[in-house]
């Protein structure tokens, strides 16, 4: 038996199966609204500022740049996570449309709890920010090697799954369904290559720089997360991935 391979399955199994128990749990309770209304409460300990950059960190865009120049020579780091984020995106976009749950703004008076950003009303189930970032978190975890950075991943997108309750606009419930949908994406992804890598071609590292160039700047002048607390590290992860981008694109070119 692949050691390695049990690992990776209980990395992803583990949260997944405890985050459907925990849903098991609050739709049989009804602890739902409970839940979030304490969870938001404790917005205190962090504040606004706080809580809106953690947000944005679960933005698509933002949460790429940051992690994607780190892999432009892996191509099968690149195309896992294209093919689980074509899966992330299919599935919590297609519960999202055909549960139609409303969030905690069209279902709450909202002088109980605290709003920051925009009071978004519609398709709550799953998080589509903790989808993100726990579909990333899970490709990882198949071709990283250190518990102790696998760990390092899930406890970052859970923080960043728990700040879409402290921002006022998901429910618990749709926090761990994105878990779920994050760890099936991957494993999805995860398959897909698997099954495909033989066909598939390498990422040209110049040229996947200049698509992140391009993300770059996008995410600077063109892209709204609607935090205007967190525009300022907006810019900065924008920034970062242009400029990384621009020094490797010229890098590149000299030596040919």
């Amino acid at each position: 038996m692949d050691k390695k391979k049990v690992l990776i399955d209980i990395w992803l199994a583990v949260p997944a199966l405890f985050s459907m128990a925990l849903m098991a749990v609050i739709l049989y309770a009804e602890l739902n609204k409970t839940l979030f209304l304490y969870l938001n409460r404790q917005l205190i300990f962090g504040g606004d500022f706080i809580w809106a950059n953690i947000t944005i960190l679960g933005d698509t865009l933002v949460a790429a740049l940051l992690v994607l120049p780190w892999f432009k020579k892996r191509s099968d780091i690149i195309w896992t996570l294209l093919f689980a984020g074509l899966a992330a995106l299919l599935i919590s976009h297609g519960l999202k449309a055909f549960l139609q749950v409303p969030r905690p703004p069209a279902a709450l008076d909202r002088n109980i709890f605290h709003i920051i950003g925009p009071a978004l009303t519609q398709k709550s189930f799953p998080s589509g920010h903790t989808t993100t970032v726990f579909t990333f978190a899970f490709v990882f975890i198949f071709y990283i090697e250190k518990n102790s950075r696998r760990a390092i991943f899930i406890i970052a997108a859970l923080l960043i799954g728990l700040s879409r309750i402290m921002v006022g606009v998901h429910w618990p419930l749709d926090i761990l369904g994105g878990i779920v949908t994050g760890a099936v994406s991957a494993w999805m992804g995860f398959y897909l290559f698997n099954k495909t890598k033989q066909r598939l071609p390498a990422v040209n590292p110049l040229y996947f720089s200049i698509i992140i160039a391009l993300a770059g700047l996008t995410l600077i002048f063109a892209h709204h997360t609607r935090y205007a607390q967190a525009y300022i590290l907006q810019v900065i992860v924008g920034l970062a991935a242009f400029t990384d981008s621009v020094v490797f694109m010229i890098k590149r070119l000299r030596k040919r």
